[in-house]
């Protein structure tokens, strides 16, 4: 491979594939169209991003996904024609799918003003979807990630199920594992097992399927709630059914709605014993129903589209790709960033900040007592770190406000001040912000903020208290930082 000099072309070459078009990245990795000359054939390939490949665990996840995948031979699961490392830089080899996504194919039929998709055409898919869940789970694997992001289409329509880098692998040893490690999927469509840290069983999977179908026939999530309340999201899901199908759109039959209730059931027991029993019925309930299901309008506010809800797939992107780009995509990454006041508690900061390193490993989180190098520029050097950072954690003790300067004043006040500067950049860039209140410090009021933090004081905190209780609210903050972190 030629190691850092581009092509004119501006083309890069991974061994024997020339990148070209960027098309996605995710929480770790980035999408790249390619070309191999010697099969003379147009591929996808997947690259996991330079900052994870020094972390074992992340680099081990990437192979095991790639031998996993190698053995699922399935009509409708992307396969894996190659993967392996080049100077390193992990690569795994895909076919090139140029359907798009299930979020694609929503939102085009929605700038279109197009109608929902069709009944016959979602039993359709989902026989072919239920079809490769069911082989995983018959090899020992759950996906444990299924959503609309994950679900590929070729140029046909014909329906592929991707992205198994979460996977369970059924009756592997446990023991070792952290109970956190079982909290794992994205929000929008983890079963209630998983949110009670359970580990999962192929149900998880029938249970996200079943929400992404209702949320195909509804045109609108299954859970009106705000993505950025995780404890909300959690309790729905644990707690709540969704509306009835029939309720929300009048021309579907309640045996329509019965068939959806049954494959998201709260108790894992009630559901359908295959994800293809639950396609099947599905089917056969669209097939009794002779009204016209499918002129009903497409949801056009994109505030109440379930396809608006996050994914781990970037729709925005450059159309070259250079070594050095791979290192410096401005998209966000799976970082945690830790703002806080030097003279608070720091054994609590500590505390926290080793929590989140156990939980997420340490490429994802950032302290930046420990990371900014001598001689630069921390206003720029922070502006650009937190750029890339999904989520920012606040932590506000009960002098948070009160720390002055050589000369008297507030160092909130000040402009260049660290903890204003942080809080700012990520106000400024709509990066979710969790405050997190240390002895027994509480929110100010706006009158108490500079005018550009003001908007600090609705977002909702989370106390975390020494001593025993500290372990349970350090958990609850880990949940809702898996969620904003690795959606």
């Amino acid at each position: 491979m030629q190691h850092s000099l581009l092509k004119r072309s501006q083309i890069e070459t991974l061994g024997e594939y020339q990148l070209s078009t960027f098309l996605g990245n995710g929480g770790s990795s980035q999408v790249y169209r390619a070309w191999q000359p010697k099969l003379a054939r147009e591929v996808a390939i997947k690259l996991l991003l330079p900052n994870f490949t020094t972390d074992p665990r992340y680099l081990e996840r990437f192979h095991r996904e790639a031998r996993l995948v190698a053995g699922l031979q399935h009509l409708h699961i992307v396969s894996v024609f190659d993967y392996g490392v080049v100077d390193d830089i992990a690569y795994l080899v895909m076919p090139l799918l140029l359907g798009g996504t299930l979020v694609d194919r929503v939102l085009r039929r929605q700038v279109k003003a197009m109608p929902l998709i069709a009944m016959a055409d979602i039993a359709t898919f989902l026989l072919d979807i239920s079809d490769a869940l069911d082989y995983a789970h018959s090899r020992g694997v759950v996906h444990c990630d299924i959503k609309p992001a994950n679900i590929l289409f070729d140029e046909r329509g014909a329906a592929y199920l991707a992205d198994f880098g979460i996977a369970a692998i059924l009756g592997a040893q446990t023991g070792e594992r952290r109970q956190t490690d079982f909290v794992t999927g994205s929000i929008a469509y983890m079963a209630p097992e998983l949110w009670r840290s359970e580990p999962p069983s192929p149900v998880v999977d029938q249970y996200a399927l079943g929400l992404v179908i209702y949320a195909l026939i509804t045109g609108q999530p299954p859970f009106t709630v705000e993505w950025s309340n995780p404890t909300e999201v959690m309790q729905r899901h644990m707690a709540e059914m969704p509306i009835p199908l029939h309720v929300v759109r009048k021309e579907v039959s309640p045996d329509i709605s019965a068939v959806i209730e049954r494959a998201i059931a709260k108790e894992p027991r009630k559901r359908y014993e295959t994800i293809a029993a639950f396609a099947s019925d599905f089917k056969a309930a669209v097939e009794r129903d002779s009204r016209n299901f499918d002129n009903m309008p497409a949801t056009s506010d994109p505030n109440t589209n379930w396809a608006a809800a996050p994914t781990r797939m970037a729709r925005t992107a450059p159309t070259r790709v250079t070594r050095t780009s791979l290192a410096e995509q401005p998209s966000r990454t799976e970082k945690i960033f830790i703002s806080y006041r030097h003279l608070e508690n720091t054994g609590m900061v500590d505390l926290i900040y080793r929590s989140l390193i156990d939980a997420f490993t340490a490429p994802f989180v950032f302290r930046d007592q420990e990371s900014i190098p001598l001689g630069t520029n921390f206003k720029t050097y922070l502006d650009n770190v937190i750029r890339q950072c999904r989520v920012v954690v606040v932590i506000i003790g009960p002098q948070w406000l009160l720390h002055l300067d050589s000369n008297g004043r507030r160092r909130i006040d000040n402009p260049n001040d660290f903890v204003r500067v942080e809080v700012q950049a990520a106000l400024q860039r709509d990066i979710p912000i969790i405050p997190v209140f240390i002895d027994g410090a509480t929110m100010p009021t706006a009158e108490e903020l500079p005018k550009e933090l003001q908007e600090l004081v609705y977002l909702n905190g989370l106390p975390v208290r020494s001593g025993a209780d500290a372990a349970n609210d350090i958990a609850k903050l880990i949940v809702a930082v898996r969620y904003l972190a690795i959606q």
